[in-house]
């Protein structure tokens, strides 16, 4: 079951119609089922990212917002690559590629989620690295 974005709040930002096309759907029941697969999916990489910092499903005002938001960004592009063609319309790409960086963000500490509940004590937390390190194969006198 979705967290955030409901199969109904999906269906009335993207359209019925649309949706169908992508999926290829005809039947009703159908749509819905997938439409919750996917959103459910989506779900669960905002979760992966922001797992270690924040305590899920979100439940703050601010949070559920942000969540919805990047669970509408992530099923929509998911349904657009669906259609047929090899090419998602640039701003669906955009927006997903948005999403991620912003969850990429979230999960090393660059960013944060207003008014949310950080993990227990004892919780994993993965943070990136700042240090550029090269194996330009040389020795330390510049030699190969």
């Amino acid at each position: 079951m979705p967290y955030y974005l409901t199969v109904a709040e999906i269906k009335t930002r993207m359209g019925e119609t649309l949706i169908d096309n992508f999926l290829q759907i005809t039947a009703p029941a159908t749509a819905d089922a997938e439409l919750t697969e996917i959103i459910n999916r989506q779900e669960s990489v905002i979760h992966s990212y922001i797992g270690g910092r924040y305590t899920t499903p979100l439940t703050g005002t601010d949070g559920m917002g942000m969540a919805e938001e990047w669970a509408f960004k992530l099923s929509q592009y998911d349904i657009h690559e669906r259609g047929a063609g090899d090419d998602v319309q640039i701003k669906v790409r955009m927006s997903k590629e948005d999403v991620m960086k912003e969850l990429r963000d979230i999960s090393t500490g660059r960013s944060t989620i207003p008014n949310e509940s950080t993990p227990a004590a004892g919780s994993s937390i993965t943070m990136e690295s700042n240090d550029v390190q090269f194996d330009w194969g040389g020795d330390a006198e510049g030699t190969f």
